[in-house]
């Protein structure tokens, strides 16, 4: 956790997770990060039924206003957060995630490792492709009588 007095620093990104009970993160604390001058105030609560499960708050003329759209780009940090349906760790349900300025999602590391895993295979499958291809022109050029060692 963040220790304001430790660090001297006002954070310019708070993020919230309302867990079982909603502690005044809707209505206290937006006052009170709006007085510390904290930029970004973002609140997730995947228990929300009528209202987004994510608002981003971003602080203009010290007042918070509510920025449309999921993911919502955060141009002072350089990422966009959103939240969507997805797998983690077995789980499919609504996660957060971070996002690039196109609003294209970043991977998380398992599907990082699952995508780099999937294209070494493919780049594998094409080195055995070719080294067959030549292994069969190489067969060709011996059966025509010419040595494929001697082309020079």
């Amino acid at each position: 956790s963040y220790v304001l007095w430790d660090e001297n620093v006002v954070p310019i990104f708070v993020l919230e997770v309302v867990s079982q009970n909603y502690r005044k993160e809707y209505t206290t604390k937006l006052d009170e990060y709006a007085a510390l001058g904290v930029l970004y105030y973002v609140i997730y609560s995947s228990r929300r039924r009528r209202k987004p499960h994510l608002e981003v708050h971003k602080l203009v003329n010290g007042k918070y206003e509510l920025q449309a759209g999921n993911p919502v780009w955060l141009p002072e940090i350089g990422l966009g957060i959103g939240c969507e349906r997805g797998n983690y760790s077995g789980v499919t349900r609504e996660w957060m995630y971070w996002y690039d300025q196109q609003g294209q999602r970043y991977l998380t590391p398992a599907e990082q490792i699952k995508q780099e895993t999937q294209r070494a295979q493919q780049e594998t499958q094409r080195a055995e492709v070719a080294e067959q291809r030549v292994q069969q022109l190489t067969e060709q050029l011996k059966a025509l009588g010419i040595d494929p060692d001697n082309l020079d």
